[in-house]
């Protein structure tokens, strides 16, 4: 109802290669932009289907705003996360209202160059941004998928949450808990 059922299994995929490389990558000590850019090959390379090409576009989006030299800075990373947003909608064509992870990530992306702009801790800012994503999944449920691998389910798709919504909502979520020290 929500796609060829196989996205679990991608994502799966992904995150495992996306570690894995990772922990390859830490023996070199790298800067945050070459281990996002290794990060973001291994998982378009290994997970296949569309959520892994569109987390590599995530990923290798936010490498490009980062540097080996120096640290990234809340704010760029708010820059970096709406610029990942918009390489997302430019590479598959999907906008709000879709039925796709855009519809998670530019919540996102949104609240939390907000929550940053407007002077919040970088915790409590991602909190709020995680908040949007969650609550954008459960928007996902009422609409009919448009674009995307959903698409040819279309009315067949309300009451279903958008995986791609969902697997981003889930990582956010899974990231604010390593920051606030609960994993």
């Amino acid at each position: 109802v929500a796609g060829d059922g196989d996205h679990g299994i991608g994502m799966k995929r992904g995150v495992s290669a996306a570690e894995k490389r990772a922990l390859e990558l830490m023996a070199f000590r790298p800067g945050i932009k070459s281990l996002l850019s290794g990060v973001a090959d291994a998982w378009s390379d290994q997970s296949g289907g569309t959520s892994g090409a569109i987390w590599g576009v995530i990923l290798r989006s936010l490498s490009e705003a980062a540097s080996d030299d120096r640290a990234m800075l809340i704010p760029d990373l708010a820059a970096a996360l709406q610029a990942a947003a918009l390489a997302v909608r430019q590479f598959g064509g999907a906008e709000p209202g879709d039925k796709t992870i855009v519809d998670a990530l530019d919540p996102l992306s949104e609240e939390f160059a907000s929550a940053v702009a407007a002077g919040a801790d970088p915790v409590d800012a991602w909190r709020r941004a995680t908040e949007a994503a969650e609550g954008a999944v459960e928007r996902t449920s009422k609409m009919a998928a448009r674009t995307g691998r959903s698409k040819k389910h279309g009315e067949k798709s309300v009451g279903t949450p958008d995986p791609g919504a969902l697997s981003l909502a889930i990582i956010a979520r899974a990231i604010l808990e390593s920051l606030e020290g609960k994993e």
